[in-house]
């Protein structure tokens, strides 16, 4: 009898840290595009990046693998968008992999990237011939250097909404852990007395 509680009890301590361990290590990735080039960082929560972690593109439209690489020191990994994802108009999957299992994702849609390729095209043909601008070219313009400037800002607002462990959670987690320990010792002794 007290071997059995014990194992059960050993048990749920040992599920309940290891849980807690994989949160308080959670990985996050953030992904904005450039031009035609999709950049990528990836870091665990708390800690810093994720160095050498696998990253695979997915096309989720056909769940095909379209590519994969590793991220450098910084935990940063970038590619160039395939011509048959901005053709096809194809959503994206970019699956992070790193240490220990831990493993996240972001999804790229076609309007995170569209207006980025059509407006970095515009430029590159207008640079070629000097011409004036109009209003709406302008407007053009000057989007896609507030895409590319505000690319940081964007995943920094991300980090900041990250849900982080608090040491309410985890003093949270362990009430559970010994309620349940209090009911399983409730039926047990009701047993006890009805038998």
């Amino acid at each position: 009898m007290k071997k059995s509680l014990f194992t059960f009890i050993s048990f749920f301590v040992i599920f309940f840290v290891l849980t807690c361990f994989s949160f308080a290590h959670r990985i996050n990735v953030f992904c904005w595009v450039e031009g035609k080039k999709v950049r990528c960082e990836s870091s665990f929560t708390p800690g810093g990046p994720a160095k050498h972690a696998e990253m695979l593109v997915f096309c989720e439209n056909t769940k095909k693998l379209l590519l994969k690489g590793k991220t450098d020191d910084k935990g940063k990994f970038e590619f160039d968008l395939p011509e048959e994802v901005i053709k096809n108009r194809w959503k994206l999957k970019i699956v992070c992999n790193a240490e220990m299992g831990h493993k996240n994702f972001w999804i790229l849609t076609p309007e995170d990237y569209l207006e980025e390729v059509s407006s970095g095209e515009v430029a590159e043909n207008k640079a070629s011939v000097p011409v004036s601008l109009n209003e709406k070219e302008i407007e053009k313009v000057i989007s896609k250097v507030l895409q590319r400037e505000l690319g940081p800002i964007k995943r920094e607002l991300a980090k900041m909404n990250e849900k982080k462990i608090t040491l309410d959670d985890i003093i949270s987690g362990i009430g559970y852990i010994l309620g349940f320990v209090g009911i399983v010792f409730y039926f047990k002794a009701k047993n006890k007395k009805n038998a």
